[in-house]
């Protein structure tokens, strides 16, 4: 090779049109001598002249992946889902019969390996056509002000879903989560908010729920017409005092809906005069409640007996209790809103 007076000949980014017989001519004063040829072969990297192609189809269906690579020897080939290898599936195209999910909702890829080098196809995603249904709508709620609104849904259908979030039938929150939180409310957030979820099969709508937003000019926990109500004005009430000397302060009056004036208006179980295993407590109308009982009043853990539905009106409710307890002693309390 012209030009190449060294022992070693080096070729950086050999190329086919390299390939052939290589010798070497070794001289000197006395005379030369030209080696044996060397063959030089250049083998071409393995690529891809088919990638797999992205599917979407119906559930049950029968689903085949195809590919096609050329290199230097026998191609070999390897199927992967979501980046595993596949059990069996060594050849160019791959099948599968009774499409599902999760066993088939993803993404399919194929490795192929000859002599000298291997590539990874693209990704093939194979959509699992299932539309999206909401089984649990959001639920409207109303709160005061400078605090926290939450609306959640849980939906089914192929993923990815994607969720957008409306309020008064406009986008608010685009590529969001199914719990939308609202921080830091103020009366002109108050307004109606659905979501629709959508992926590739198609889209659905859930109901549409309210949000309200009470005034509390003060920020202390009390709603500016409560506070009205009962002291004429709203910024001049404690939320920590307890003025009729019931033992409950003005926040959980509020709360409790009862009335911080009148010391026979309070949330507490007390014991029927008859029965000692029933436990009564006088609920008030739209609130919910919860009974619960620990074992030791040092225990962090509070285990619920039941949960009473808000009424219509006022009335006298009733739980019954184990009599004895199966314990050696049992702590009961009643609390409002209901927990789960």
């Amino acid at each position: 090779m012209a030009g190449a007076t060294n022992r070693t000949l080096v070729l950086s980014n050999a190329q086919p049109g390299q390939a052939g017989n290589y010798s070497v001519a070794v001289f000197n004063a006395g005379g030369s001598v030209v080696s044996a040829n060397a063959t030089l072969s250049v083998g071409l990297p393995v690529a891809f002249t088919l990638q797999p192609q992205s599917q979407m189809v119906l559930p049950g269906a029968n689903v085949t992946l195809s590919a096609l690579a050329v290199g230097t020897g026998t191609i070999r080939y390897q199927w992967r889902f979501e980046g595993t290898n596949i059990l069996n599936a060594t050849n160019a195209s791959y099948s599968f019969n009774n499409a599902s999910i999760p066993t088939h909702h993803g993404n399919f890829s194929v490795m192929a390996i000859d002599n000298v080098s291997a590539a990874t196809s693209s990704n093939a995603f194979i959509f699992i056509k299932i539309l999206p249904g909401i089984v649990m709508q959001p639920v409207g709620t109303t709160n005061l002000q400078w605090q926290t609104a939450t609306f959640s849904v849980i939906a089914t259908g192929a993923p990815p879903l994607n969720y957008r979030w409306l309020r008064n039938g406009v986008n608010y929150l685009s590529n969001a989560p199914p719990t939308l939180v609202i921080t830091n409310l103020q009366p002109n957030m108050a307004g109606s908010f659905r979501v629709t979820i959508t992926n590739l099969a198609g889209t659905v709508n859930s109901t549409t729920v309210m949000l309200g937003v009470l005034a509390d000019t003060d920020a202390d926990g009390l709603p500016d017409f409560w506070e009205t109500n009962y002291v004429g004005n709203a910024t001049n009430m404690s939320a920590t005092a307890d003025p009729d000397g019931d033992g409950m302060i003005n926040r959980d009056e509020y709360v409790a809906g009862t009335n911080p004036t009148n010391a026979l208006s309070v949330l507490k179980l007390t014991l029927t005069t008859t029965n000692t295993a029933v436990l009564q407590f006088i609920a008030q109308p739209s609130i919910g409640y919860t009974v619960q009982y620990r074992t030791n009043l040092n225990s962090a853990v509070w285990n619920n007996i039941t949960s009473v539905a808000a009424q219509s009106l006022m009335q006298t409710m009733q739980v019954n209790v184990p009599k004895p307890p199966p314990e050696p002693a049992r702590f009961y309390r009643i609390v409002t809103p209901s927990v789960p």
